[in-house]
């Protein structure tokens, strides 16, 4: 496997020999980091393995080196650089700490629709050292997927029509498209092994008891 240098300018665009390893990279938490939240929401996220959404990050990572400042990772290729690690290295003694820069985030940008407000990261709602929700965390992520990978983002977009459909009459209301990502849907039912059983659980009609007001 060739090792990804995002330092390195001359860094080829596509890297053929990349491989897929399935063995677990060790995330660390250590000094009451309080990162297990994030951690396992990584681990989730780059067990998908797919060498299109490696290509694509280290595409992304190549193209911003101009724009890190003396090619000094940003925010945005130390963390696609990590979970290229996670999905591709073979090495049994490598590990992670998100901890070092997650929560570095950059700093707010004035809105170019409304100079009198700033963006800010989808991070910057989680606080250091504190617990927070792992679901929250894969939404956060995928918010800064669809700016930056819009590719990656649609992958695991699932797009559906929600709707009421009255048992007597027929008639369907309240009609309107719902979009979920696939690591974000429900998986509490206990017949669900896999990503894929979830996605048709979480499209399977679902049957709602009431009376039909036909009249409006």
């Amino acid at each position: 496997m060739q090792a990804v240098n995002v330092n390195n300018k001359n860094q080829n665009k596509i890297l053929l020999n990349l491989v897929i390893n399935n063995s677990p990279v060790i995330l660390l938490n250590k000094n009451s980091a309080n990162i297990c939240w994030w951690n396992s929401f990584a681990q989730l996220f780059a067990a998908t393995r797919d060498l299109s959404i490696v290509n694509t990050m280290i595409g992304f990572i190549n193209e911003h080196n101009n724009n890190c400042c003396c090619y000094v990772k940003c925010w945005y290729c130390n963390i696609l650089h990590d979970f290229i690690t996670i999905m591709t290295n073979s090495n049994g003694s490598i590990n992670i700490d998100f901890n070092k820069y997650l929560f570095n985030i950059p700093a707010p940008v004035q809105d170019p629709k409304n100079c009198n407000y700033l963006i800010f990261h989808p991070f910057s709602v989680f606080e250091q050292y504190k617990q927070h929700d792992a679901f929250e965390g894969c939404n956060k992520w995928f918010e800064v997927i669809a700016k930056i990978a819009y590719g990656i983002y649609d992958m695991f977009t699932i797009t559906m029509i929600s709707e009421i459909t009255c048992n007597k009459c027929n008639m369907s209301s309240n009609s309107n498209m719902v979009d979920e990502h696939a690591l974000s849907i429900s998986i509490e039912d206990n017949k669900i092994n896999s990503i894929q059983d979830a996605i048709n659980f979480f499209q399977a009609k679902e049957l709602i008891n009431f009376d039909c007001d036909i009249t409006g």
